[in-house]
């Protein structure tokens, strides 16, 4: 039954992803997020750096490539291996693309906040369609966890997770930490 949902679920997020014109982040050793450029059109945040989300800036939202986390090994030390390789590629990303130049934050919408959190993202309340994004989100969790993942059954609020582009630019000095473990 499990292989069926995660088949159907699968068949939604190509959709999903080819409908938005989602790209992973260029140069991702994984591939595990998709990044998209938008304006910004919420209400102002600021973030814990100082820095002001105002409606008009560019920003860039991530998604989490859910086809992938059945590569992903539930532990912590991994988990935050992949999400630090992605910030590092992302970071590379907005000094040489173009299309990531003008982007003044990077947030995406996750039940997994509390890893988020240890890396200086800003961590905002989901205001609105709190009951449907917590179902969605939670069930994407359970459809596509690894499948000896001994995770957690417990539902989370999701919550958006927000990083400047400056803050986003100190992962650039754990790029050599990773380089060293791969050559080893």
């Amino acid at each position: 039954m499990n292989k069926i949902v995660r088949y159907i679920f699968s068949l939604f997020e190509k959709t999903v992803v080819k409908v938005n014109g989602w790209k992973h982040i260029p140069n991702s050793p994984r591939k595990f997020m998709y990044v998209v450029t938008q304006k910004y059109n919420g209400k102002d945040i600021q973030l814990s750096d100082g820095t002001m989300v105002t409606k008009g800036d560019f920003v860039a939202e991530f998604h989490i490539d859910n086809l992938k986390m059945n590569q992903v090994k539930n532990d912590l030390k991994s988990i935050f291996r992949y999400l630090d390789e992605e910030l590092i590629a992302l970071a590379e990303a907005a000094i040489t693309h173009e299309e990531f130049k003008n982007i003044k934050a990077y947030y995406g919408r996750t039940v997994l906040h509390p890893i988020a959190k240890k890396r200086d993202f800003t961590i905002i309340d989901v205001e609105n369609k709190k009951f449907f994004l917590k179902f969605w989100d939670n069930l994407l969790k359970l459809v596509f966890q690894s499948s000896n993942s001994k995770g957690t059954k417990k539902f989370r609020d999701p919550k958006e997770c927000w990083i400047s582009k400056e803050q986003l630019g100190r992962f650039l000095s754990k790029k050599g930490d990773y380089n060293e473990k791969e050559n080893n």
